[in-house]
């Protein structure tokens, strides 16, 4: 299922969050780690940010979070599969930079123990 939205440029606001609740796709996806593809302008003209969760593997949900520039090349990103009692809505909240706090250092550290690098 690909779930598209490219009305904004990513951008740290409330204004965000609204809007991916009224494109639910990714989250509902994610939650339940079924494959998915959701993909946005980003703040670099016609550059991409693309969230692909490809689903679950022995006990862990596997998805991957990318910026591709214009060319299609990836200029930062992860592969990760976190174990499916980890994934939330804060892991959801966390692609976007809208977590803080406990939960923002939670979902760090679970990148860090899951999550690869993709360059």
């Amino acid at each position: 299922m690909k779930c598209k939205y490219t009305r904004f440029a990513l951008r740290v606001s409330t204004e965000l969050v609204a809007s991916s609740k009224i494109n639910n796709c990714l989250a509902t996806n994610l939650l339940s780690c079924k494959p998915a593809e959701f993909k946005m302008d980003f703040t670099t003209p016609s550059s991409k940010y693309v969230i692909t969760v490809f689903g679950e593997e022995a006990g862990n949900c596997h998805y991957e979070s990318k910026v591709l520039d214009a060319d299609g090349t990836i200029t930062t990103g992860s592969d990760c599969k976190v174990p499916m009692a980890s994934i939330s809505e804060d892991t959801f909240k966390h692609f976007f930079g809208q977590d803080t706090g406990s939960v923002k250092e939670t979902q760090a550290q679970l990148e860090s123990t899951y999550c690869k690098a993709l360059q």
